[in-house]
Formats: structure tokens, C-alpha cells, sequence
């Protein structure tokens, strides 16, 4: 009897020197993961936590910010810093997501929290099983931010392309206004370089393009229209050349009217910033839908087009 009950003390003694031996009294959490997406653009969507939903686990509590039983809160915002508290029952556990800038497209999102086990053995194990789920969570909800920020459109509210610019030779014109210009204005330009453009036996290549730029003393639109071969013009119609360089042109798709376009050429303006973009040339609107036709704003398809170094 005595035999079994010194070996019995002998294995409990060996478990709980196991036990303290390979659970530590303060467990470090990290998880990180590299992200392809500029630092600002990831400040904007973190800053904003009413966003966070859009990019949490579906099968989490989205309004809640709650993930397998866990409750997280964003408690502090500091410079490329973020204090988020994680809730578990009666348990709080402080934690901090970092971000590390690796270059100007492309940073290290990096996650990390430390737990305290306490002397007691079996809260010991409990928090060591806490803390391995915990890690897990980290690692699924930073897998699923990684998944959001890489899609243009979830962060400028677009998709945007890089594409290359295939027309080269262009007749365009001029004008000034103190409002900027309407519909049928567009048109009546369009219809006087369709007009010319047939009177020369050239013929038109891709949807007619403008731009419409705001200046002290009002707006100044150009509107034009690509062609098969350089044109000589007149005392206003301006021909225009644009070398073809590959891969330097960004491209945003628009559904809707005026107003949806200006949208796009203020989101068009962050993703430059973000990524360090310069402007060699002005961007321009590509007509897809003919206005003067179509009534239906929401039925307007726009093409944008910025080049870029």
C-alpha cells in the first residue's frame, strides 16, 4: 500500500514540475502576418471601427466585434498602435496590434498579448488552454483583415486597375465656363470633333474622353476624341499625342452619375497618395455610355484613367 502511495506522490510531483517546467507563469502571445497594402490605407480602415465589421469573421458577432466566445474591444488608438481588449467571460486580456512599415506598398501586421497563468496549478492549465485559443483567434481574424485590405474596393470603395493606354492620336477641344458643364455642352463638343473627324476621312478608335478641372476664375473642360492617325486640327480643335508606355495608367469603372465620378476621383486621388504615385498627365473620363441618350444616370458607365510614375 505504501509503495502505491509513494509512487502516486512521485507522478504528481514529476506533473507539477512538468507542469511549471512547460507552462511559464507569463505566456507571450504573437501572431503576425505581412500585409500588401499601404500604411495609410491600413490607419484609415483600423481608425474606423464602425468598417471593422465589414471585414470581420462571418461566423462571428459582427456588431459585437465577438469571435469564438471572445468579446474584443478597440480601447486605445495611437500612432500605428492599437490597445484592444479581448473579453472572455469575467477575464480581460489587454493586447496591442502593431504596425510595422516594411516599405511604401506593403507592411507587417504584427498582434501580440501576454497571460498570466498564476500559481495555481489548474488555473494554470485553464489559462494555458485560454491563451492557445486566444492565438488562434488572433491568427483567424488577422487572416481575415489580410483578406480585405487586399481588394482595392473595400478600401477605396472602387477597383482599380493598372492598365496601359492603347490610343495614342487625339483631337480635342477647349472651353471655359463659370459652372461646370452639362450634358448637352459635352455633346455639342463631341458632335463638332465627330464632324471634323469625318470631314478628314480618319476615323475614331474609342469612346470620346474629358476632363474637367476647376480654376479660379471657373471650369475648364477638354473633351476629346481618340483617332486612327494624327490630325492637323484647326484654330480649335487641338490635335494631341500620348506615347504608349505599358503598365503605367490606373483604371476605375464607374456606375452612376457626376457625382459618382467625383467620388472615384477622390478615391482615385488617396490611392495615389498611398502609393507614392506621381501625376506625368491630367486623368480623364472615358464616355462608355452616351449621355445624351441615356437619361438614367445609375445606367452611366465611366472609365477613369490616370497615368502615372
Amino acid at each position: 500500500m505504501k509503495k502505491w502511495i509513494t509512487a502516486l506522490l512521485v507522478i504528481l510531483v514529476i506533473f507539477f514540475a512538468l507542469l511549471y517546467i512547460f507552462i511559464p507563469g507569463r505566456i507571450q502571445i504573437v501572431e503576425f502576418i505581412p500585409v500588401r497594402c499601404p500604411e495609410p490605407a491600413v490607419v484609415r480602415v483600423l481608425n474606423d471601427t464602425s468598417a471593422w465589421k465589414k471585414w470581420w469573421p462571418e461566423n462571428g458577432n459582427r456588431n459585437n466585434f465577438e469571435y469564438s466566445d471572445y468579446r474584443y474591444h478597440l480601447s486605445k488608438i495611437m500612432y500605428n498602435a492599437y490597445d484592444v481588449a479581448q473579453v472572455s467571460n469575467a477575464d480581460t486580456i489587454n493586447s496591442q496590434m502593431l504596425l510595422l512599415r516594411v516599405n511604401s506598398d506593403s507592411l507587417l501586421l504584427r498582434w501580440e498579448s501576454t497571460v498570466n497563468t498564476g500559481l495555481n496549478p489548474f488555473k494554470r492549465i485553464s489559462q494555458y488552454r485560454q491563451a492557445s485559443k486566444q492565438k488562434k483567434n488572433m491568427r483567424i481574424l488577422l487572416d481575415n483583415l489580410d483578406k480585405y485590405l487586399q481588394k482595392s474596393e473595400n478600401i477605396y470603395g472602387f477597383h482599380i486597375a493598372i492598365t496601359t493606354l492603347v490610343d495614342t492620336a487625339f483631337i480635342s477641344k477647349k472651353i471655359t465656363g463659370k459652372s461646370y458643364p452639362s450634358t448637352d455642352t459635352i455633346y455639342e463638343l463631341i458632335k463638332e470633333l465627330k464632324g471634323y473627324i469625318a470631314s478628314t476621312g480618319a476615323k475614331e478608335t474609342n469612346h470620346p474622353i474629358m476632363n474637367v478641372r476647376r480654376t479660379d476664375s471657373g471650369y475648364l473642360t477638354m473633351v476629346a476624341i481618340p483617332v486612327d492617325r494624327v490630325l492637323e486640327g484647326n484654330n480649335t480643335l487641338i490635335p494631341k499625342r500620348m506615347p504608349i508606355i505599358k503598365d503605367n495608367t490606373l483604371l476605375i469603372e464607374v456606375h452612376g452619375g457626376v457625382l459618382s465620378v467625383q467620388k472615384a476621383f477622390f478615391e482615385l486621388g488617396n490611392y495615389m497618395q498611398d502609393h507614392h504615385y506621381g501625376a506625368p498627365a491630367l486623368p480623364f473620363e472615358s464616355l462608355i455610355t452616351d449621355r445624351s441618350k441615356e437619361t438614367d444616370t445609375t445606367k452611366w458607365i465611366t472609365r477613369i484613367y490616370a497615368p502615372i510614375m
